[in-house]
């Protein structure tokens, strides 16, 4: 396999092109790199909805707190 049939690169592939000296060492790295991302895709977008929740948890909490709290008074 050559460094065009892995067409297209992500930055991140290019950066591992550019370090590694021989086409041989850079197609096993992004070879490898693709196996490494699509074996642990499941974990990687449950940190990624955990990150949702928790970039948007002080909006949440926000409307719990401000909330009208009813007394005796207000029946």
């Amino acid at each position: 396999m050559t460094l065009k049939e892995l067409e297209p690169l992500s930055k991140t592939e290019k950066q591992i092109i550019s370090r590694l000296k021989t086409e041989e060492e850079q197609v096993g790295a992004i070879l490898n790199r693709r196996a490494y991302l699509r074996e642990n895709s499941e974990y990687t977008s449950s940190l990624r909805k955990d990150l949702a929740r928790a970039r948007f948890a002080c909006h949440n909490e926000k409307e719990t707190v401000t909330m009208p709290i009813l007394t005796q008074e207000d029946y």
